[in-house]
């Protein structure tokens, strides 16, 4: 049954006692107000008038004995009669109230009394006029009178001893109704009693279990269980805590998962599954702690991937992200279980190999050595197959220190020195930090050299291969270190482009290149070497056009040369970026041509005006056949695409012949003038090194050149 219909089931039971109840009490109540109403209205009003036709009969005898002395003797008959009259209203008023046996004969005897007493009085006082009438004698009359007035006080004793029974019999009755009233009570109160407590033992059990039940739930016990039986509210209470149950184990186990997997990538990459850099560290600090003897000594290898940007981005960053997952596996597999790969970030991971023994530096050789050899085997990423390598830089613990971002730094120390020498893998060495600490002061006073004016500008002609005079010059900027003197651009470019300095040493550049060529001839155009850094800022066009409103330079006097380098991020912002300064006039020209496997795309996609064949290409033209068969296509693409052509190195006249009957429209190097500071920088109307077709040399002397011209 529904605890709902056994609640309305109780509940009926209890109104209805209670109805009963207050029934049976308002009929006691009525019964006892009846009983009360009554006694007013018969005994004590019966008892009333019984004493007030006594009195009146009193006063009739006292009226009748002061009137007896009175000379006229019909004198009191009208008060008599009006007495007598009261005396025998209020005897009926006696009848009507009390209806009683003992009463009624008393009330008959009374009025005989009475009646006997009025009849002789009224013979003497009102005697009839004809005839003779007996006259009672006075003794007579006394005695009719004591026995009226006797009848009447037993008259009253009777209604009184009446009204004293009836008010017994009321109480009695009262008292009944009050003793039935507390009996029924006490009975509905133990019914009810009865009812709760079989109510309360029939729910309290499940109440309890689910109570428990729930309270486990609360404390994070979700394994109990609960045995339903019941098909109510509470049955369905049960079945509901059991479903909150299951919902909250499978949360449960949902975080708890969720947990471990938030763990995980707390400590692992996401990429390749690896540890990061957090685990490598935690497991660095632990094999410190372990560095009790020489058979606990470990190496740190951190490893770069050789040629990743390039893969990366030619062929997008989903086919990078395989090649690292790919590297990943490779590098699981050259180590034991004991040690821990790592990938720190980008193409860059790193290995713990521990427990190497007394010989740390050889297992680290070793291990290196089967990394490389792993390296060798091309990768295949979804049907592109490519080659890359790797450098490490190896530390070892204790040897190089017992610290893990010491032993770290001391390991990419070493890797940035195997990348700069070309080697595979290289230990740290002492003279490392040197080297660290000379670029960290150099860094500085880079920061300093341009508040303090030691940048300055050289400048290196560009000329014309039909006429061989000038029409350019290449801005070169140059450092003049108070201390080291001239320092070539070489030696601090790549350390203003890794820290960002060269934002402002490029704004410099363009500012003092564009004052210096606003002086120069009108034909004289300037070149100037733009860096990537200075396209990601995104602000070079405003730079650009800053730099030649304040000098007053025509747009179309400015080359801006750029690198591949800057062509491989951001490709169509940077193409925004050189069609909107190709409009007002700029040329573009694409420097260092060759040097990179992509250009021949980037020919099609960017706008250039001009490509500069690298210097390694010239100098080995006339040598190297792959150098001519390079400068041989370059030109028949650069024809086809209406582009001109810049060669650099031109050192020697056979270069210059060669380049010039190539079809090379300018030519750039030595052979021309070296870079020389603006205050040496002359513009002769007179060709470089004389006239161009003394330079010329004959096709039998330079086979080659049919090849070129071909």
């Amino acid at each position: 049954m529904s605890i709902r219909y056994k609640f309305f089931f109780a509940f009926s039971v209890l109104v209805a006692l209670a109805c009963a109840l207050a029934l049976y009490g308002f009929r006691g109540v009525s019964e006892s107000g009846d009983r009360v109403a009554r006694l007013f209205d018969g005994p004590l009003i019966a008892i009333e008038h019984a004493r007030s036709a006594h009195a009146a009969f009193n006063e009739a005898r006292v009226l009748i004995q002061t009137g007896g002395s009175s000379d006229a003797l019909t004198t009191p008959l009208q008060p008599l009669g009006m007495l007598l009259a009261g005396v025998a209203d209020d005897l009926s008023i006696v009848d009507e109230r009390v209806k009683n046996t003992s009463v009624a004969s008393a009330l008959l005897r009374a009025k005989a009394r009475i009646h006997d007493w009025s009849e002789a009085e009224l013979s003497i006082l009102d005697p009839p006029l004809a005839g003779l009438t007996a006259i009672p004698a006075p003794f007579a009359i006394e005695r009719k009178s004591d026995d009226a007035v006797a009848a009447l006080d037993d008259l009253v004793e009777t209604v009184a001893a009446y009204g004293f029974e009836y008010r017994i019999a009321a109480g009695n009755a009262v008292a009944a109704s009050r003793q039935t009233m507390l009996v029924l009570s006490f009975g509905a109160a133990l019914v009810g009693l009865l009812l709760a407590v079989s109510f309360s033992y029939s729910m309290s059990k499940p109440i309890l279990e689910a109570w428990r039940f729930a309270e486990s739930i609360a404390a994070g016990n979700l394994t109990n269980r609960i045995e339903i039986r019941r098909q109510d509210e509470l049955g369905g209470l049960q079945h509901s805590l059991v479903a909150m149950q299951s919902s909250l184990k499978h949360r449960e186990d949902e975080d708890q998962a969720l947990m471990e997997r938030v763990l995980f990538m707390a400590h692992h990459d996401q990429l390749t599954g690896l540890s990061n850099r957090l685990q490598f560290t935690h497991a660095l600090e632990d094999a410190i702690l372990r560095l009790d003897d020489q058979a606990d000594a470990f190496s740190v290898l951190v490893l770069d991937l050789n040629k990743f940007k390039n893969v990366n981005d030619t062929l997008g960053h989903p086919v990078g992200d395989e090649l690292l997952r790919q590297v990943a596996d490779r590098l699981r597999v050259s180590v034991r279980e004991s040690d821990v790969v790592a990938r720190l970030g980008g193409d860059e991971f790193a290995i713990l190999q521990s427990a190497v023994g007394s010989k740390p530096q050889d297992a680290a050789i070793a291990l290196s050595l089967r990394i490389q050899q792993l390296f060798l085997q091309p990768f295949d990423l979804g049907g592109n197959t490519v080659n890359i390598g790797t450098s490490i830089g190896i530390a070892l613990a204790p040897a190089h220190g017992a610290v893990p971002s010491d032993l770290l730094r001391k390991a990419d120390l070493a890797l940035y020195e195997a990348k700069s020498s070309g080697h595979c893998f290289t230990f740290f060495a002492a003279s490392m930090l040197q080297v660290v600490e000379a670029r960290r002061i150099m860094e500085a006073e880079l920061r300093l050299a341009l508040a303090r004016n030691e940048m300055e500008l050289h400048y290196q002609p560009v000329v014309d291969a039909r006429t061989g005079l000038t029409c350019a010059v290449e801005a070169l900027i140059r450092w003049r270190h108070p201390v080291r003197g001239l320092v070539p651009p070489d030696q601090f470019i790549p350390l203003a482009e890794e820290t960002g300095l060269i934002v402002s040493i490029g704004e410099w550049v363009l500012q003092r290149a564009c004052a210096d060529a606003a002086r120069w001839p009108e034909n004289i155009t300037v070149a100037v070497n733009v860096s990537a850094v200075q396209f990601k800022r995104g602000d070079l066009f405003d730079v650009i056009l800053d730099a030649l409103v304040k000098s007053g330079l025509k747009s179309s006097r400015l080359e801006l040369e750029i690198t591949e380098t800057v062509l491989l991020e951001n490709e169509q912002e940077f193409l925004t970026t050189i069609r909107r300064l190709k409009n007002i006039g700029i040329t573009i020209a694409l420097d260092d041509f060759g040097t990179g496997y992509s250009s021949l795309s980037y020919l099609t996609k960017f706008p250039f005006d001009r490509i500069k064949i690298d210097r390694s290409f010239t100098q080995g033209m006339g040598i190297r056949s792959d150098c001519d068969a390079v400068i041989s296509s370059v030109l028949t693409l650069a024809r086809g695409l209406s582009i001109s052509i810049t060669a650099e190195g031109v050192e020697t006249d056979e270069q210059f012949a060669l380049l010039r009957n190539a079809g090379v429209d300018f030519l750039q190097g030595y052979l021309f003038g070296r870079p020389v500071p603006l205050g040496k920088l002359q513009f002769s109307m007179t060709p470089r090194g004389g006239s161009p077709a003394g330079r010329l040399l004959s096709a039998s002397v330079h086979p080659q050149l049919k090849a070129l011209h071909g």
